[in-house]
């Protein structure tokens, strides 16, 4: 954990590949499949937000 506030909190997840590309297709999917992990066992854990649209 790299920082917390009363609505969120920042996770820090280091990885590394051989070359460039695959680096940042790693960094993607590490991504959403956290968030994926997240959606599917754990959906309690999401924020929750409501905004009021005025006009």
């Amino acid at each position: 954990m790299v920082d917390a506030t009363p609505q969120t909190v920042v996770i820090q997840v280091q990885s590394s590949a051989a070359v460039g590309a695959s680096a940042w297709d790693l960094r993607c999917d590490l991504r959403e499949g956290l968030i994926r992990y997240l959606r599917d066992q754990h959906p309690q854990w999401l924020p929750r937000t409501r905004s009021q649209y005025q006009p």
